[in-house]
């Protein structure tokens, strides 16, 4: 999929159980994560060349968790 060129935006709700006790940080960072992972399987999938996808741990950006 290098031409021609698309964009594609995947939107994913992500659930847990109540009962695990974690703080929003982490809830935030491990989604991201987790969406970042799905987007490269997908983009795996589609055969796409330069995803330009995050290789690493996401950084806050909005300040809320830095």
């Amino acid at each position: 999929m290098s031409e021609p060129a698309k964009e594609m935006l995947v939107h994913a709700d992500l659930e847990r159980p109540a009962r695990v006790q974690v703080s929003e940080a982490r809830l935030s960072r491990a989604g991201i994560v987790l969406l970042n992972a799905a987007a490269r399987q997908v983009s795996a999938e589609l055969g796409c060349t330069a995803p330009d996808l995050s290789s690493g741990m996401p950084k806050a950006t909005s300040g809320r968790y830095a």
